[in-house]
């Protein structure tokens, strides 16, 4: 199965923020390591976001090549440094599955051609959601490792829509990211599919690839 490792370049908005994340939580632990891992956390949600357009960009590529796509995401709500409600600085965004699903429809993708899997949904539209794009009906299935990592068949049975499965926000187990190339390939596959992992210009995701790549190894 090929695997590819793309690096994207963000805009200058995002390194800033990433930057203002940083400025912002540096002091606010007496504990060093719990600090730096809670702004390093902070901005892999927080960068997220920037990540939609190229993603879809790719997905859009590879629909147009005749196959189907499985996007994982980390977030599906938005999310929040600090208080909004209290203070106006508070750093917020919107979950990525909205911002997927409208780029998605920006670029022409109609909304019955779009399913989703992750924990935003009651559990029985699941395996509904599954089934839309598993008979072609929904070109793109936007999901979590979470609710679409395990458990659940992405792959070509048919042999005529091969799966390009990209992965937005890679999740920091080895077994979870074998588990969730393993929703493309199965031993009843009948085609190649092409697993593209993004990852961003920025500190946070070189810390990420990094360590995913020791315990992929491990």
């Amino acid at each position: 199965v090929p695997v590819s490792v793309e690096q994207i370049k963000l805009p200058q908005e995002a390194h800033d923020l990433l930057q203002r994340i940083e400025d912002d939580l540096t002091g606010s632990s007496a504990n060093a390591g719990l600090e730096k891992a809670r702004i390093l956390m902070h901005q892999r949600r927080q960068q997220e976001p920037y990540k939609v357009a190229p993603t879809v960009k790719m997905a859009m590529d590879a629909m147009q090549d005749g196959r189907q796509v499985v996007i994982f995401a980390s977030r599906v709500n938005e999310s929040t440094i600090g208080d909004k409600e209290e203070d106006e600085d508070a750093i917020t965004s919107e979950g990525t599955m909205k911002l997927l699903r409208e780029e998605l429809q920006r670029q022409g993708v109609k909304p019955e051609h779009i399913a989703e899997i992750h924990g935003g949904m009651k559990k029985k539209q699941i395996p509904k959601e599954m089934e839309r794009f598993q008979s072609g009906q929904a070109k793109v299935v936007i999901a979590t490792v979470e609710s679409g990592g395990t458990g659940i068949n992405l792959d070509d049975t048919a042999g005529t829509a091969p799966r390009t499965l990209i992965m937005m926000t890679a999740p920091f187990s080895a077994v979870e990211n074998v588990q969730a190339a393993g929703r493309v390939w199965r031993l009843k596959t009948k085609s190649t599919p092409d697993l593209r992992y993004i990852f961003a210009d920025t500190e946070v995701d070189d810390w990420n690839s990094a360590l995913i790549s020791k315990k992929m190894k491990t």
